[in-house]
């Protein structure tokens, strides 16, 4: 996830994740936009690893800053409808060392269930690349409808406006990621 700005004939990436970027397209093309970067600010220190390992050339413009998620500044969202929604982002990702224990995920909802601060679960996917989010939040939410009798499904977001109505519309979220917040 990249945020840019853009100011006196300046462009800057700033909070970005970085992981291994196996395709030499790709690479040449991340070369070509941030070649053109002064300044280059980076979420975590594994994103600053890749980062380095892919553009060691470019290191003097990096640094680490912080997620994305700390930009937003909008007024806190009131739920004030009776279904209690639980949405669900694992953001499982592998190659920023980020697991998911379904385990914990299922017990966590039961607890939330049996107390009855969630009525169903919504599960989204913010990186629906294979491997990510997308086929574990569908097996998750399988697991949670047969094992908890909740309702539980995945729901497809094929844009921001979609994934942003999802959030509006939950009243607990779980995540690992910054974004949630």
């Amino acid at each position: 996830s990249t945020s840019t700005y853009f100011g006196r004939n300046s462009l800057s990436v700033i909070g970005a994740g970085c992981s291994k970027i196996n395709s030499p397209m790709k690479r040449l093309a991340w070369k070509y936009i941030l070649h053109r970067c002064k300044f280059i600010g980076l979420r975590d220190r594994i994103s600053f690893q890749y980062f380095s390992q892919n553009f060691t050339y470019l290191d003097h413009k990096a640094q680490i800053t912080a997620d994305v998620a700390f930009l937003y500044k909008e007024k806190p969202y009131q739920n004030n409808k009776p279904e209690k929604i639980c949405l669900v982002s694992l953001a499982n990702d592998p190659g920023a060392e980020r697991f998911v224990d379904n385990t914990i995920i299922i017990d966590l909802l039961s607890d939330l269930s049996i107390k009855g601060l969630i009525s169903k679960v919504h599960f989204v996917a913010h990186d629906p690349r294979p491997g990510l989010d997308l086929e574990l939040s569908k097996q998750c939410a399988a697991v949670i409808e047969k094992k908890l009798n909740l309702s539980s499904t995945y729901i497809e977001c094929s844009n921001l406006d979609d994934l942003l109505n999802e959030y509006k519309q939950s009243y607990i979220i779980i995540t690992a990621m910054l974004h949630g917040l």
